[in-house]
Formats: structure tokens, sequence, C-alpha cells
């Protein structure tokens, strides 16, 4: 959520763009994927809202979507 004067509604922007939390995660799990070949992604149909569908796109044979089926995640 941006940040926004409660009076007007208006948003102020960013004077620069800055990485959400979500990119930041996929892209460093990426990372440490790329050294080992041991790291795996697990997530409950949450692909988009954890970022690992950009894990999913890197490495579709190391990631694993178990659905709405958090007990076995």
């Amino acid at each position: 959520v941006v940040k926004f004067d409660p009076a007007t509604g208006r948003q102020f922007k960013n004077k620069t763009p800055t990485q959400s939390y979500t990119t930041y995660f996929a892209e460093a799990l990426i990372a440490e994927a790329e050294a080992d070949k041991n790291i795996v992604a697990i997530h409950a149909a949450m692909g988009g809202g954890t970022g690992l569908n950009m894990f999913h796109k890197r490495f579709p044979e190391r990631c694993f979507d178990v659905g709405i089926a958090e007990q076995h995640a």
C-alpha cells in the first residue's frame, strides 16, 4: 500500500521504483538454487503471491504446487 493523504486520498508516488519483498525473495531463492541443485520450492496454490511462479519458470522440475493442502506442504 502506498502512502496517501487521508484528507484528499491523493497517493504519494515513490521517487524511485522499489522492489517488492515478493520479487526480492524470488530472485534471492533463484540465485541460491542456481548454486545448489538440492534447493526446491513448495507452495500451497500461492505461486503468484509468493513469487515462486518466477522460480517455477526457471526450475519447473524443482517447484511443487501442492494446492490447497497445506498439511502436505
